[in-house]
């Protein structure tokens, strides 16, 4: 397998848990990527963190708090992002919730649509200059 990624840095939204944290496992282990975990629970996150940090052979994994149910959640995360990181290569839009009871958003949107379609439309917007710069670079 190839390390295209290699020292790369790559979002996962919804990391710490199903396909989210297989993806992430496979990015930061196989890929050697530098992976950021965005997701709503950062204990959880921070947990499954260690114990995916106790194969030696895996590249250090982030936590940052994403809850995309929140526009306002979803711009703090991209800001912080930015501040924290130089380049962005990989967003995987991946976090989302499936046929919740009826609930709205914390912007009054229906759950479903708000986070599986508005939050990650927003984030990827915030983001997207980051990686259109980063992928002019090279980097």
């Amino acid at each position: 397998m190839s390390n295209e990624l290699k020292g790369k840095t790559v979002i996962v939204t919804g990391g710490s848990s199903g396909l989210g944290l297989e993806t992430a496992r496979t990015l930061a282990k196989e890929q050697q990527a530098n992976v950021i975990i965005a997701v709503r629970n950062v204990d959880k996150g921070k947990k499954v963190v260690r114990q995916l940090q106790e194969d030696k052979r895996t590249n250090p994994i982030d936590v940052m708090h994403l809850n995309l149910a929140s526009l306002k959640s979803v711009k703090e995360f991209a800001e912080a992002f930015q501040k924290k990181y130089e380049s962005l290569s990989l967003l995987i839009n991946n976090a989302g919730v499936m046929m919740p009871p009826h609930k709205l958003t914390e912007d009054r949107f229906e759950l479903q649509f708000g986070v599986n379609h508005l939050g990650h439309f927003a984030l990827t917007g915030q983001l997207l200059p980051m990686l259109k710069t980063s992928h002019m670079q090279g980097s």
